[in-house]
C-alpha cells in the first residue's frame, strides 16, 4: 500500500494567519471606536450650541415681556443665567455656572450647584451682558438715546474626545426701544 503524501498547515502557519488575522480585528475595531467618539462629540457640540440657543431664546423671552426702555437683565459685566422658570439667576463670579441637570436638552439649568464627580451635570453655562454702547440721534426737538447691549451666552462640557474643557459661546444683541426727551 502507496502513503500518498498530504501537506497540513504547520503550527508557524497557524500562528501567522491568527496574527494577521488580529491585526485587522483590532484595526477594524479602533478605526470603528474612533468614529463613534467623533460622532459623540458632534453631538455635544450640537447640544451644547442648542442650550445656548435656549438661553439666548429666554433672553429674548425676557425683553418682549419686561423691556421697557433701555434696561437689561442685569447690569453690564454680570453673569447670569435663565433658570427653569425663565427667571434671571444673577451669578456670583465669573466661575459661577448654571448645571444642566443630566443630558436632558429640555431642562432648563439650575443653578449655584458645583459639579462633583460623576455626578449627574454635564453640561454647565452662564450668560454675561459684555457691553453697552450708548448712541444718541436727533429727531426734530427730541433727542433719543438708544442703547444695544451684547450678551455672550457660554456652554461648557468636558470633551469626550480629548477629556479638556470645550465651549461654545454665542453673542445676542437686543435691540432695545429708544429713551426720548
Amino acid at each position: 500500500m502507496k502513503i500518498s503524501n498530504t501537506h497540513g498547515d504547520t503550527i508557524v502557519e497557524v500562528l501567522i494567519s491568527i496574527a494577521v488575522l488580529s491585526i485587522i480585528i483590532v484595526g477594524a475595531y479602533v478605526s470603528a471606536n474612533h468614529s463613534t467618539l467623533i460622532l459623540r462629540d458632534t453631538k455635544e457640540h450640537t447640544d451644547a450650541l442648542a442650550l445656548a440657543q435656549n438661553q439666548v431664546e429666554s433672553l429674548i423671552s425676557w425683553y418682549h415681556n419686561n423691556n421697557s426702555g433701555n434696561i437689561t437683565p442685569v447690569a453690564a459685566g454680570s453673569y447670569f443665567c435663565f433658570d427653569n422658570s425663565d427667571q434671571v439667576v444673577t451669578l456670583s463670579t465669573s466661575t459661577s455656572y448654571c448645571y444642566i441637570p443630566g443630558n436632558d436638552l429640555s431642562a432648563k439649568p439650575i443653578t449655584s450647584i458645583p459639579p462633583v464627580s460623576n455626578a449627574p451635570y454635564f453640561y454647565q453655562e452662564q450668560m454675561v451682558q459684555v457691553s453697552s454702547p450708548t448712541f444718541s440721534a436727533h429727531f426734530g426737538s427730541s433727542i433719543c438715546d438708544y442703547q444695544y447691549a451684547t450678551f455672550e451666552v457660554k456652554v461648557n462640557w468636558q470633551s469626550v474626545l480629548s477629556g479638556n474643557n470645550d465651549q461654545v459661546s454665542l453673542f445676542y444683541r437686543p435691540s432695545t426701544n429708544p429713551v426720548c426727551h
